[in-house]
Order: structure tokens, then C-alpha cells, then sequence
């Protein structure tokens, strides 16, 4: 059983490691310039990589503790352990997921309301609109 246990943790910290990897080249790309709706995409990639991160440390760090706290009591005091703790770092990791996941919602809901607002109406709407079909052909002109 402890064979299963390291391996498992192993599995873990190789998880988290090459996802860490994931978000560092995610981060990367985002930065390149590129089109509005790429970097939208880009930047949905990079928050759903962000969460799976986040969620897979706290995964790693409560079986982590979870092992080493088996390790030690059966180690120093021979106390035999069931596992009531697989149980509670399962919905400790359940629960921070759920709590993180409304942060980055709120926060994303946020970031948009505030960035993505154009006015459509009266006199500014109709700037606004001429100064978008001006962006188009200029850019289609330039190439």
C-alpha cells in the first residue's frame, strides 16, 4: 500500500510539473500579437490552464500531506491509520475548485463588461461605428 501511495504522489507532483510547463508556454503565446478573437481564445486557454494548475496543486499538496502525515504516525507512533482522510482532501479539492472556479467567472464577467463596451447609439455610436469600418479598410489597405 505505501508503494501505491508514493507512486501515486509521484504521478502528482509529474502532473502538476508538465502542467506548470503548460501554463508557462501558454503564457508565451498569449503575448504574440494576433487577431481580437485569437487572443480571446488564447486567453480562454490560458484561464482554463490557470484553474486546472491551481486545482492540480491542491490535489499534489493534500495527498502530499496526507502520505507524509501517514508516514510519520506509523513511523513514530505504530499507530494504524485507516484512510478517513482520503475522504476530506477529496472534497477539500472539490471545494476550492468550485470557490476558484466562481472567483475567475466573476472576475472574467468583470474584465469583459469593463473592456468589451462600445456605445451603439446617438452621435457616439455613429463615430464608433465609422472609426470600426475605418479600422477595417486600413487594415485591409496596409497589407
Amino acid at each position: 500500500m505505501f508503494t501505491f501511495f508514493c507512486t501515486m504522489l509521484s504521478l502528482n507532483i509529474i502532473n502538476f510539473i508538465f502542467n506548470s510547463f503548460l501554463l508557462r508556454q501558454n503564457n508565451k503565446i498569449q503575448k504574440s500579437a494576433s487577431s481580437l478573437t485569437t487572443r480571446y481564445q488564447r486567453e480562454e486557454v490560458t484561464q482554463s490552464t490557470k484553474f486546472a494548475v491551481f486545482v492540480i496543486f491542491c490535489h499534489f499538496s493534500l495527498y502530499g500531506t496526507y502520505v507524509i502525515g501517514i508516514i510519520i504516525l506509523r513511523y513514530f507512533g505504530g499507530i494504524l491509520i485507516t484512510n478517513p482522510m482520503i475522504s476530506f482532501y477529496n472534497l477539500s479539492v472539490g471545494t476550492v475548485a468550485v470557490l476558484l472556479n466562481q472567483r475567475m467567472k466573476s472576475k472574467k464577467t468583470e474584465v469583459i463588461s469593463v473592456t468589451v463596451q462600445m456605445k451603439s447609439t446617438g452621435n457616439i455610436g455613429a463615430i464608433n461605428y465609422d472609426n470600426a469600418i475605418s479600422d477595417i479598410w486600413n487594415s485591409v489597405s496596409n497589407r
